[in-house]
């Protein structure tokens, strides 16, 4: 019986840090997106592309 509680206990715990990682990930990932969205912005009034009529 403790050895079934211990396989459990582990599993949750394997589970957490899984959840954990991909929660830091999906962070740097939309710090990443932000980062290159407004340089792509800052791009953009700072050097407005000619419009082609």
């Amino acid at each position: 019986m403790p050895i079934n509680r211990y396989r459990t206990k582990r599993l949750k715990q394997s589970k957490k840090s899984f959840l954990g990682r991909s929660f830091l990930i999906s962070i740097i990932l939309n710090i990443i997106l932000l980062f290159a969205f407004g340089n792509m912005i800052a791009f953009d009034f700072t050097m407005p592309l000619p419009e082609k009529e």
